[in-house]
């Protein structure tokens, strides 16, 4: 039985480059508080590993204005699109839409014939 310790510098924002795939002993890292330890088994049954996490330091979001920006971006788009799907919604439902399935699929037919 090996045992072998190797120490672990990371910062949570290095998660997202596993694109949700972030081994168990490294997202434990995360999970866990200042001095707790928990025994993990390896992602792909290359045993199991003992996380211990020593020190916590809180970062400072401050230090990433390229991060703020971007993610300001992606809070914008994503509700705009939610106000405008609500929006859209509300005005079907106060106005009282009703689909006509049948005109909608003949002006598809219509609209993508290539006529002769």
């Amino acid at each position: 039985m090996a045992v072998k310790v190797e120490p672990v510098n990371a910062r949570r924002i290095q998660l997202s480059q596993f694109q949700g795939q972030v081994p168990p002993p490294l997202a434990m890292l995360f999970i866990l508080g200042e001095g707790k330890s928990r025994l993990v088994a390896g992602g792909q049954g290359e045993g199991f590993y003992v996380v211990k996490v020593d020190k916590i330091i809180p970062g400072n979001a401050l230090n990433q204005p390229a991060l703020i920006g971007r993610t300001q971006q992606e809070m914008q788009q994503a509700l705009a699109e939610e106000y405008g799907a609500q929006f859209t919604n509300a005005m079907r439902q106060t106005v009282g839409v009703k689909r006509n399935e049948k005109a909608i699929t003949a002006s598809k037919a219509r609209i993508t014939s290539t006529g002769s």
